[in-house]
């Protein structure tokens, strides 16, 4: 991987886009093969492989340089913490997609931006500047308008839908703080091993033998949402959260569209202006930090 230090601003800002976009469309793939499995199998079952498949991905990293997995002692409440609510957010967000269609699930947990500044004010001080609040609004109404609500569309399952993208905003902003020190591999390995011991606890109470070619999907579930916490690991890595946070968003349009390929949804033209409005929210937010960091040179700032 290239070294931050000789990356400048503008490259460092356009590979943390670039990763965050790859971020997105892995998560609305995995979202799509976890639908699909939400037929024939346990939502149990589908989280651990989810987990399960992600581990072995990343263990032969691990093996080649085993000093990875030493930490010191004041990361490791970071890492549970981080560990904790990204499995939180993860199963919450499979158990609203067996009610829901997937790009309303995934439009409930992209609602981490909401929160995001909120907390980076209350976990480090930094308040979040005007124009910055103006982009997330944006967005938000944007992803509003690709949803729509619709009678009985919220109810407790979109509750739940919103705590999992609150819960997805703590894994993210403590996310940006380790990924200054520790490495992505690092981080991943220990998400994974945790969410596959909790797991393996529920597995046997709603089993059901997946058909031949749901060991595909189950793969596919684990591959696409290794690919989604890697990138997001390391677009945090190359910029800031405020940047990544509303970027994430992108995965709402990808999901409409894999749905419309896969399961043969078709958006309709209000998905398309929503999709518009997101991403001028997007630019809005990208725009105003990359001007502010220009001027002022705070490239260390969260």
């Amino acid at each position: 991987m290239m070294v931050l230090a000789d990356l400048s601003k503008r490259q460092a800002l356009v590979m943390g886009v670039i990763c965050t976009l790859a971020s997105s469309l892995c998560m609305a793939i995995m979202s799509i093969a976890a639908k699909h499995l939400a037929m024939d199998i346990s939502n149990d079952a589908i989280l651990v492989s989810r987990f399960l498949v992600s581990l072995v991905i990343v263990m032969p990293f691990l093996l080649r340089h085993p000093r990875q997995l030493k930490c010191s002692r004041h990361h490791w409440g970071l890492l549970i913490t981080r560990s904790s609510t990204g499995l939180f957010s993860i199963a919450l967000f499979f158990y609203c997609m067996q009610f829901m269609p997937v790009a309303d699930a995934v439009l409930l947990m992209s609602s981490a931006p909401i929160f995001v500044p909120l907390l980076v004010w209350a976990m480090t001080g930094i308040r979040t500047h005007g124009p910055v609040w103006i982009g997330i609004a944006v967005s938000v109404v944007g992803v509003a308008i690709v949803l729509r609500p619709q009678h009985g569309a919220f109810n407790w399952f979109s509750l739940i839908g919103l705590l999992s993208g609150f819960c997805a905003a703590i894994a993210m902003v403590i996310l940006r703080r380790l990924s200054k020190e520790v490495s992505a591999n690092t981080i991943l390995f220990y998400y994974y091993v945790m969410g596959v011991l909790i797991l393996a606890v529920f597995l046997p109470f709603g089993w059901r033998n997946p058909r031949p070619m749901d060991w595909w999907w189950m793969i596919a579930v684990g591959v696409f949402g290794m690919g989604y916490q890697w990138f997001l690991v390391i677009a945090l890595k190359f910029t800031q959260i405020r940047i990544v946070a509303p970027l994430t968003l992108m995965g709402v349009v990808f999901s409409g569209i894999l749905s419309a390929i896969i399961l043969g949804q078709i958006p309709d033209v209000w998905f398309w202006i929503g999709s518009a409005v997101t991403a001028v929210g997007i630019i809005i937010v990208i725009d105003f930090t990359h001007r502010r960091s220009v001027v002022l040179g705070a490239q260390g700032e969260d």
